[in-house]
């Protein structure tokens, strides 16, 4: 066992949400959404590189099942980048004997506001035939299960130390200035997910209910099936995607850049529109949809390769091999960006997988 650095990520994301709504006085002005915004993007974008950095190794072996806020730890340092780590393997799985199909042998689990549509098909129905009828939403639960956690991780994060929108804030008018729909964008992204998160949260505290208090799972999964739940996730799901893809193109059609002022969060003060199109294009490749997925599951190491738009042909490979000892695992060449593109090694904790 290695003890990990750091706080729960939880709390930290609880402290910032405190010290964010103390600092913000009514009616704060589009430059100051914009900075937190900015911010927000920055902070996310190095717990993903970490993240997926880390899986692209990890996954050969294990599927960790269990990946959100919750069980990850992040350690902050003045003038430095955040390192995260990823905890609790209690619910890992051997990533061989799972796709041979050992999957048909466990149950959905984990924190169920991190589910993907077929895992709540699969927990309603409790049977395996309920996902082979259905193609698109087998291959989610077999490959996507721990892709599709990390974007809602990331995802958590983002809006969590997001800017509330004002009543009086800009809207989204054609010939508006480029900011004026970057911010519109990112605060659709905040309500749509926020819309997301309403629904899961609410089936999950009945899951934890049932569970905890010794109530008759039979009838949650039947009550799951009959209101088809794993449907409301995958609409859900679909209109966050959309959001993200928005968000993307909102960036990507301007090539100027914001500057953001000193920050704890980050020793970035000058920041790039084409990483965050990058991080938002990288977001909707994790993110999993259901029956409405078409694309196959991308390898973390494409994934690890779209989060960086600065790499030169060649310089990103996919086994992460240009820059080994920066800790991202192929995100980036530190030589090229510094460790600040990286963010830092994301450490893992070892530990037994059933």
């Amino acid at each position: 066992m290695v003890r990990v650095p750091g706080e729960p990520l939880d709390d930290h994301l609880e402290r910032r949400e405190r010290e964010l709504a103390a600092g913000r006085a009514s009616g704060w002005p589009d430059q100051d959404a914009t900075h937190e915004f900015t911010a927000a993007i920055v902070f996310t974008r190095a717990l993903l590189v970490q993240l997926v950095g880390a899986m692209e190794r990890v996954a050969p072996h294990v599927f960790h099942r269990d990946i959100h806020p919750r069980n990850m730890l992040v350690e902050v340092s003045p003038g430095k980048p955040p390192r995260f780590g990823l905890v609790d393997f209690g619910l890992a799985v051997d990533a061989e004997r799972w796709r041979a199909g050992e999957w048909r042998e466990r149950g959905a689990a984990g924190d169920c506001r991190c589910w993907p549509a077929s895992a709540w098909l699969y927990f309603g129905c409790g049977e395996d035939e309920a996902l082979d009828a259905r193609p698109r939403l087998r291959a989610e639960y077999q490959e996507r299960l721990d892709l599709h956690a990390a974007a809602l991780t990331a995802m958590e994060v983002f809006a969590r130390l997001s800017p509330a929108k004002p009543q009086d804030a800009v809207g989204q008018r054609q010939g508006e200035p480029p900011m004026c729909r970057r911010l519109a964008s990112l605060w659709n992204l905040k309500r749509v997910w926020e819309e997301y998160w309403t629904h899961a949260t609410r089936f999950w505290r009945v899951v934890f209910w049932a569970f905890s208090s010794g109530g008759d799972i039979a009838e949650l999964k039947a009550a799951c099936l009959e209101v088809s739940v794993h449907r409301i996730i995958q609409q859900c799901l679909v209109a966050v995607r959309s959001a993200i893809h928005e968000a993307r193109r909102a960036y990507a059609n301007d090539g100027a850049e914001d500057v953001v002022g000193e920050s704890s969060d980050s020793d970035a003060n000058a920041f790039d529109h084409a990483s965050a199109s990058a991080f938002f294009g990288a977001l909707a490749a994790l993110i999993s949809c259901g029956e409405e997925q078409a694309e196959p599951a991308p390898a973390w190491s494409q994934v690890l390769a779209m989060l960086d738009p600065h790499c030169a042909p060649g310089m990103c490979k996919s086994d992460g091999s240009a820059h080994r000892a920066c800790g991202a695992g192929g995100a980036c060449d530190s030589s090229a960006h510094g460790d600040a593109a990286c963010g830092g090694a994301l450490a893992v904790q070892e530990g037994r997988v059933g």
